[in-house]
């Protein structure tokens, strides 16, 4: 008579999926879609106009763009951020003197992005070379750091000085 015996269950453990914070990524796509990004706002920068130095509008002034600060609409004051995007709208026209009246650190963020488009291109072509990306996060760590004070130091300036 033949028996079938319960199949005993395997020694073996079977490995719990790793995080999405452990999965490896291609740093390539990274750096490619950084690279589009800030392209596109540069692009954006250029297209767009300012009316009468308060509004954005599209070419043509056919349509003007909703003001998009919650603390602005709100509480009637402006945010730390208030005027970046007509800062950089004056910077990709040229016009340094409006996009440094507008928002100071808008001009320091206009210059970060005009670096980080060579600089995301030529990590691409490393990665495309089958090289690793260079490691630049402490510096950009510490480009941050130095912008946040100065936000908040020409807010404070604008609003109540």
């Amino acid at each position: 008579m033949n028996t079938v015996e319960p199949r005993q269950p395997s020694l073996k453990k079977e490995k719990p999926p790793r995080p999405l914070s452990e999965q490896p990524t291609n740093p390539w796509k990274n750096h490619f879609l950084l690279f589009v990004s800030y392209s596109c706002v540069l692009l954006l920068a250029a297209t767009l106009k300012i009316k009468q130095n308060a509004f954005v509008v599209l070419p043509g002034n056919l349509w003007q763009l909703p003001e998009l600060c919650f603390a602005k609409r709100v509480y009637g004051l402006p945010c730390p951020g208030c005027g970046t995007t007509r800062a950089f709208i004056s910077m990709a026209h040229g016009d340094w003197f409006s996009a440094f009246h507008y928002n100071v650190v808008g001009t320091l963020l206009f210059l970060f992005v005009c670096i980080q488009i060579p600089y995301q291109l030529f990590q691409c072509i490393r990665c495309w070379q089958g090289k690793s990306p260079y490691k630049t996060f402490p510096y950009w760590f510490w480009v941050y750091i130095c912008i946040i004070p100065i936000m908040l130091i020409q807010w404070v300036e604008k609003v109540w000085l």
